[in-house]
């Protein structure tokens, strides 16, 4: 459960018995304690999907970033599929 705690993968049920045990159990709260330290490491297949969308959220490019990295490839030439258009 700690490891699952760290990453954000408990349901809220879960979690409220994790934490009621957590204080009583030294062992559960290191290995939570160093479950976190893996997560905050960045190691994308242990991360939550909060910390997913922080992440996205804050390296999001400059308003109108895509707009002109677009144009300035095509004035090299560069072609894009309509998907990408």
């Amino acid at each position: 459960m700690a490891a699952l705690s760290a990453g954000g993968y408990l349901s809220a049920e879960e979690l409220r018995e994790f934490r009621e045990h957590a204080p009583i159990c030294a062992d559960c709260r290191q290995s939570e304690a160093d479950f976190v330290e893996i997560v905050r490491s960045g190691l994308p297949l242990t991360q939550c999907q909060i910390r997913e969308y922080y992440d996205r959220v804050k390296y999001k490019p400059a308003k109108g970033a895509r707009g002109r990295f677009l144009e300035q490839a095509r004035r090299k030439g560069i072609r894009f599929s309509q998907e990408i258009e």
